[in-house]
């Protein structure tokens, strides 16, 4: 990700690049425990996104970023992209949820997979 400002002049914008800085997402799986998850109401889940986007946008989306979740009965399953681990830890301590295991993805299967030319 490149950081750039623009500056507007008489109608003309030019660009001036503020910040070079690569930054490489990874893909990670959490895990996070919470007994009767599944049984989480439409409006627990929407507090809970909320804090999270929260907590998000003050670590800053180009150092974290949710992607989704799966809840199960005792379990919430999140998928997250993250500069590394140490922005997915500070999430969780600042949102308060739990952060029970990290896992990072290094590919995908599903049933595309399997058309893939190789």
């Amino acid at each position: 990700m490149i950081c750039y400002t623009a500056i507007f002049t008489a109608n003309i914008i030019f660009v001036r690049l503020l910040t070079k800085k690569i930054i490489e997402m990874q893909t990670y799986l959490i895990q996070r425990n919470l007994p009767g998850a599944g049984k989480l109401t439409l409006a627990d889940r929407k507090a809970i996104a909320q804090r999270s986007c929260e907590v998000i946008n003050e670590l800053g989306q180009q150092n974290i970023q949710w992607l989704h979740s799966y809840i199960t009965r005792d379990n919430i399953w999140c998928i997250y992209r993250a500069e590394d681990e140490a922005f997915l830890k500070e999430h969780a301590k600042k949102g308060n949820f739990p952060c029970d295991d990290i896992r990072e993805v290094f590919a995908t299967l599903s049933p595309a997979t399997a058309e893939v030319l190789v």
